[in-house]
């Protein structure tokens, strides 16, 4: 068996003279053989008696002539000497004598190969994180920081194939050139630190691809790595010495090895994803991961409040039905808030699995929730709180696979609909939509920002109740009576009508006022605010309060005092109007319920005055008293 030689490295071999039947050494042969290597890798002639094809040719003659001596016995051992190109089939052919025409000839019956000693030069280059290119070094192992490249998206790699004098073999098919196909190899995951698992290596067809360059360099562009991370890698060619499979050479990359190797492992990254899926979450078909215990739930379908309050009292099931409207202006929130799923993708569209640890980055400030009302105008005023962002080791759900984390709404968040003029009741349409991005890498140049590949749409948003939107105000009305008796105030929410008026809100069974809402002023005559109090309690039924109520002044103290309800914060009067700013000890916060009461906005509280003692009946009526 003759091995795997490499190429500018030299070596000897033994030749052997052979009896007339060639079954065994002919130990009395004496003189001088000419001993040539041939390139064998033509083998359209057929063999000839000699083991020979006349299709092989010659690639080098061995110098001086190798000269039997009697005490060679038959068999010697040549000069050394070596073949400073690449063949991967090679043969040696003996001739006696060495001059003029041969009587003896006879070709090597086993060929072998004469490799390239190392590949070189190995680096991993690109122009910016999607393209190929020689501008940035893809050398990068920090989870944070530096150059990226998107998985899947291609990458070039270069290497110079080299004998063992360090010299270049050009890259190519004709004979003496180095034309094999060299794989990328990975070899030792880095990042991440943690459940840190290869990639794939795609050369994208490189077979086909490797471009030749000067003095023995070649390069392909159309490299790319399919998941996120770094790696160690080095290149190698496992069937340029094919010939000597089985021989006895070592199936490595070792000196005496088959394989072609690089001579270094360089580190390679660092890859980001180079998208994000975003899913339903409430999806049946990937429904969260309660990545407490480690199992798939399915989520209830996100779901707004109705009149934002869960008082049982106004519970839409209840007889009368409650909680069948809520009014324009006021904030509501989530019931159960719309949640998402999200998964790293490469550029091929498939899940990465190694998007985990410190190399997710995706935060809730890349989050982008889009709300958009089809009918009425949502109130922008209204800030949105920062989402929950979950990040996780990856999850399997079936066929469904590497949910990297989820993104929920938060739970605080309220919206509410524009109020300025009144405007028929309608049914509320919400759509939200969700998207994500990652922009923590674009801080480097020839990085960007990974986004998602389509937001996820809440289409419409549904209430646990009612859809319908009113216009409502707050009315008081003013009231009299007697010193003695406890002085009932009317007071009820109204809406706009369809009819284009203002009138009783009969479905309001959820309003409520305290007295510290209420603020009491301006007394006149003979009363004093504090000769006087109010009460009120419990919420509103069919639109109407039915307690409230002015604290009898008693004997000697007929007079008047003023009576508002502080729903919000009043704009200064604008003359020659008057309105005065009320200010209780406990604001309502019920600016929805706001008129347009002596100013030009619906932003007044309401004020009226009640009255004890001062307005007499007829003469003949010595005293009325009401009853209920």
């Amino acid at each position: 068996m003759i091995k795997t030689k490499v190429s500018a490295q030299a070596f000897t071999l033994d030749i052997a003279a052979l009896n007339a039947a060639k079954t065994a050494l002919l130990t009395t042969f004496t003189g001088t053989v000419k001993v040539e290597v041939l390139n064998t890798s033509n083998n359209s002639a057929a063999l000839d008696a000699n083991g020979c094809r006349s299709s092989w040719t010659v690639l080098q003659t061995l110098s001086p002539n190798p000269t039997f001596v009697a005490a060679n016995n038959g068999r010697l051992t040549t000069a050394s000497f070596n073949q400073g190109n690449a063949y991967p089939d090679v043969r040696l052919r003996v001739t006696f004598p060495a001059t003029g025409t041969p009587t003896k000839i006879g070709c090597s019956t086993d060929n072998f190969a004469v490799r390239p000693a190392s590949f070189t030069g190995l680096t991993v280059r690109d122009a910016g994180w999607q393209t190929a290119g020689t501008t940035r070094n893809l050398t990068n192992t920090a989870a944070t920081g530096g150059v990226a490249h998107k998985a899947g998206q291609p990458f070039r790699i270069d290497a110079v194939v080299q004998n063992a004098a360090g010299a270049g073999i050009t890259y190519g098919a004709a004979a003496g050139n180095y034309g094999g196909l060299p794989t990328a190899q990975l070899i030792t995951c880095l990042l991440p630190v943690a459940a840190c698992t290869l990639g794939v290596l795609d050369e994208l067809g490189v077979a086909t691809t490797w471009t030749a360059g000067a003095a023995g360099s070649f390069f392909t562009t159309t490299a790319s790595y399919d998941d996120a991370g770094s790696f160690t890698m080095n290149l190698i060619d496992t069937a340029f010495s094919a010939v000597d499979a089985g021989d006895g050479t070592p199936a490595d990359c070792s000196v005496s090895g088959q394989y072609i190797c690089s001579s270094t492992t360089p580190n390679v990254g660092r890859f980001v994803p180079d998208a994000f899926e975003l899913v339903n979450a409430d999806s049946a078909t990937d429904p969260l991961v309660d990545y407490a215990v480690d199992t798939w739930l399915p989520l209830p379908a996100p779901q707004l409040r109705t009149f934002n309050t869960t008082d049982a009292t106004c519970n839409a099931a209840a007889a009368p039905p409650r909680r069948s409207f809520t009014y324009i202006g006021q904030p509501f929130g989530y019931v159960s808030v719309p949640q998402i799923t999200f998964k790293a993708l490469n550029a091929s569209g498939t899940p990465i699995t190694n998007y985990s640890g410190a190399l997710m980055k995706l935060t809730a400030a890349g989050v982008a929730q889009t709300y958009t009302a089809l009918t009425g105008t949502l109130d922008t005023s209204l800030a949105l709180a920062a989402p929950t962002v979950t990040l996780n080791a990856n999850y399997t759900n079936g066929s469904d696979s590497l949910v990297v984390g989820s993104i929920a709404v938060n739970a605080a968040d309220r919206l509410a609909f524009a109020r300025t003029v009144p405007v028929a009741p309608f049914n509320a349409a919400i759509t939200l939509d969700m998207t994500a991005q990652d922009s923590s890498e674009n801080t480097v140049a020839g990085n960007g920002i990974i986004t998602a590949t389509a937001p996820v749409s809440f289409n419409p948003l549904s209430f646990d109740s009612s859809t319908e939107m009113r216009f409502g105000r707050l009315k008081l009305e003013n009231a009299n009576g007697s010193e003695f008796l406890n002085l009932p105030v009317p007071m009820e929410t109204q809406f706009w009508s369809a009819a284009a008026t203002f009138t009783t809100n009969t479905t309001d069974h959820c309003t409520t006022i305290v007295p510290g809402n209420i603020l009491l002023n301006n007394p006149q005559v003979n009363l004093l605010v504090s000769e006087t109090g109010v009460t009120v309690s419990g919420a509103f039924l069919n639109g109407r309060s039915t307690n409230l109520r002015l604290n009898l002044p008693g004997a000697g103290n007929n007079g008047s005092v003023n009576l508002c309800v502080d729903l919000g914060i009043d704009t200064a009067p604008v003359l020659p109007n008057t309105a005065p700013v009320c200010v209780a000890t406990t604001p309502a916060n019920l600016p929805w319920l706001q008129g347009r009461w002596s100013e030009i906005n619906f932003d007044d509280d309401p004020v009226v005055r009640g009255t004890f003692g001062v307005y007499r009946n007829a003469d003949q009526i010595i005293y009325m008293r009401e009853m209920y």
